[in-house]
């Protein structure tokens, strides 16, 4: 899989509003957040695409 295919399933992928997931997204989208809260953010997406969307 390539960096380009990963972009067109972000694009097509359904949008989490609130929760866990909503939450994490919400997190990586602010600037000013934390590096370490960033990073624990993008682990919860990464086992959510894993765990529902693949």
């Amino acid at each position: 899989m390539t960096a380009e295919n990963d972009r067109e399933e972000v694009i097509f992928m359904n949008t989490h509003h609130g929760g866990k997931v909503g939450a994490a997204a919400k997190k990586l989208a602010t600037p000013s957040t934390s590096r370490k809260a960033k990073t624990a953010a993008a682990k919860t997406l990464v086992a959510h695409r894993n765990k529902v969307h693949r």
